[in-house]
């Protein structure tokens, strides 16, 4: 593999245009395809993580969403079935 100067001459030189040779004359066809295979493998991979991690937290959502209707469901309930409080009756007392 050319280092950043052997590049550059083989360019013409920095900010020049130039003949480049192939991607494969430089690095191998083989070790390119398998980088690139490497990599969408990776890819792939973290796709389907993704899709996965997105599943679960909609799952959890939902489950959030329905413990919070039960609580407040519960504590309505208690607030309902509790004693009303007892209404004390104040009297005046006229010297």
């Amino acid at each position: 593999m050319k280092t950043t100067s052997e590049a550059e001459c083989a360019c013409g030189g920095p900010g020049e245009a130039g003949v480049v040779g192939s991607l494969t004359e430089h690095t191998g066809s083989a070790s390119a395809v398998d980088q690139e295979s490497g990599i969408s493998a990776k890819l792939d991979e973290h796709t389907r993580l993704l899709m996965e991690n997105s599943r679960k937290l909609t799952d959890l959502q939902e489950q959030l969403a329905k413990c919070q209707n039960t609580i407040e469901q519960k504590t309505y309930a208690n607030v309902v079935a509790s004693k009303s409080p007892q209404q004390v009756t104040l009297l005046a007392f006229s010297e």
